[in-house]
């Protein structure tokens, strides 16, 4: 059913994430659209006309709303002439540049108002890497929860689930099951009445299983793992939005086995939150929290409050988006290692005035 608020010319663009917000967005174009897909030289977008081509432009991605123009191409009918605003941008440092290259940044989706971590339960879940795309979900303006695939294959998923949410601290975990149909409303209603949500996960979590199963089709290839180490095929190999019967819209992309961090640190704030109030506690205010005197946060885990396998995660999110900026900014570089200069001299003088008393 149409909704009665939008243009009857805008029809085809609601069940594409189509909102008050983007009209307002795009209030003066006359040919709005969406990014569904992106090849090599060309989008793939939909119009209120519906689906149709447009020229690749390097600074467009999946999920973007867009202007468009009549095209020069005989066989690429718009062009791109202007993006909207985003709302949210999801990206990671390049997994194929080099570690001198200054271009590190990828972007991997625009205008996602979710981000669903999906992991499955037929191998050991990894929650250091869920950690990793909470705090890039966090920092790209999204909400972000785990989707805990195949749970048919696990002896205990509610202990599973348990355990993931007292890790990461108000993440909403849900358990599915797609093939039986278990946990499937609780992941479609967060979807509803216009919302985009970003599927995350390595190649056979289940993505693909996920979307044929609340799409109700069988439009997405699905693939089996590898016996030997419990690895999935590649079966979606590029990003692209699909409608949600019911509302919502999807955003299947190809399995992602490196996270790598950017500037994230109000992500990273966000997931350890605990940890960096622990920090304000402590004695000095520069402390590195090494074993440094009045430590709030060693004492913390001496006395259990604070589990040493989350402490250690921080400290490597901390560090890898601390290296990655200084790829990005030569400036960020030379403030890092006089950061690290000033934490050894800080602490050298903190251990030298304990002695003394």
């Amino acid at each position: 059913m149409s909704d009665p608020s939008v243009p009857a010319s805008f029809d085809a663009l609601i069940p594409y994430g189509w909102s008050d917000r983007v009209a307002a967005l795009l209030a003066s174009v006359a040919t709005p659209a969406r990014v569904v897909r992106i090849d090599r030289d060309r989008c793939l977008v939909v119009t209120a006309a519906g689906e149709s081509l447009a020229d690749r432009t390097d600074d467009v991605c999946v999920g973007d709303w867009v202007a468009l123009g009549s095209s020069d191409h005989s066989d690429i009918p718009w062009h791109i002439v202007a993006v909207a605003t985003r709302w949210s941008v999801l990206e990671r440092a390049d997994p194929r540049s080099d570690a001198q290259s200054v271009d590190t940044v990828q972007v991997l989706a625009a205008n996602v108002d979710l981000v669903a971590c999906v992991h499955p339960l037929d191998r050991p879940v990894s929650a250091n890497r869920i950690e990793r795309e909470v705090a890039m979900a966090w920092q790209a303006g999204a909400l972000p929860f785990v989707v805990l695939t195949k749970a048919d294959r696990h002896d205990d998923p509610d202990a599973a689930a348990a355990h993931l949410e007292h890790r990461l601290l108000g993440v909403d975990v849900v358990v599915t099951a797609a093939l039986e149909g278990a946990g499937l409303e609780d992941v479609r209603h967060r979807l509803r009445p216009d919302r985009t949500m970003m599927l995350f996960g390595a190649s056979g979590a289940g993505k693909s299983t996920l979307v044929n199963a609340l799409t109700g089709t069988d439009q997405l290839a699905t693939g089996g793992v590898r016996r030997t180490d419990a690895r999935g095929r590649h079966t979606t190999t590029a990003r692209h939005l699909v409608p949600v019967p019911g509302g919502g819209v999807l955003l299947d992309t190809p399995g992602i086995r490196s996270i790598g961090l950017l500037e994230v640190a109000e992500g990273v704030s966000a997931v350890f939150a605990d940890v960096e109030d622990l920090a304000t506690a402590c004695r000095f205010s520069n402390c590195g929290h090494r074993g440094e005197p009045g430590c709030a946060i060693a004492a913390a885990v001496a006395t259990g409050e604070l589990d040493a396998a989350r402490l250690e995660s921080w400290r490597k999110l901390q560090r890898e988006a601390a290296s990655t900026r200084a790829r990005v900014d030569p400036l960020a570089a030379a403030a890092r290692n006089a950061e690290l200069r000033r934490r050894g001299r800080a602490m050298k003088q903190a251990k030298q005035q304990f002695k003394k008393r």
